[in-house]
This record gives structure tokens, C-alpha cells and sequence, in this order.
């Protein structure tokens, strides 16, 4: 799970962005699929959860402090 975490992907660009926003209404699945590969044992490990799982209402506002988070992760600031 660490290297996942090494290796996650964010969004570049505002196509990028775009693109992850419109999966939202998935769910967390394709979010985490997204970042991390539909393989990963994170992906996996979200596969039946919903975002009020996460205990957020607002999954656009959800992505956007998950990605927050994530960004974190990749800049050393979270272990």
C-alpha cells in the first residue's frame, strides 16, 4: 500500500481535473481507480463504499479535499 501511495496519480492538467470531476457520481471507486489503478488494493479496498461512507455530502467538494490530501501525500507532508 505504501508504494501505491508513491505512485498515485493527480491530475496535470484541467482536462485532467475535468476528467476525475465527472467521475464523481460513481462513486469513490472510480476515483480511487483513477488515482491509484482499478488493480490497486486501495481501489479494491473502496469498491463497495459510497461517499456519505466517507461522511461527505458533497462529492465535488470531496474530491477536491481528497486531492488536497493526496498532494500532501506526494509532497512528503503526510506519512
Amino acid at each position: 500500500m505504501v508504494n501505491e501511495q508513491r505512485n498515485l496519480r493527480l491530475p496535470k492538467t484541467i482536462e485532467e481535473e475535468e476528467e476525475l470531476d465527472a467521475l464523481v457520481s460513481q462513486g469513490p471507486l472510480a476515483i480511487y481507480a483513477w488515482i491509484y489503478g482499478p488493480d490497486s488494493l486501495l481501489a479494491r479496498k473502496v469498491a463497495s463504499s459510497t461517499w456519505a461512507d466517507f461522511g461527505i455530502t458533497d462529492p465535488h467538494e470531496g474530491l477536491k479535499l481528497l486531492i488536497a490530501g493526496m498532494r500532501k501525500i506526494q509532497a512528503g507532508e503526510y506519512e
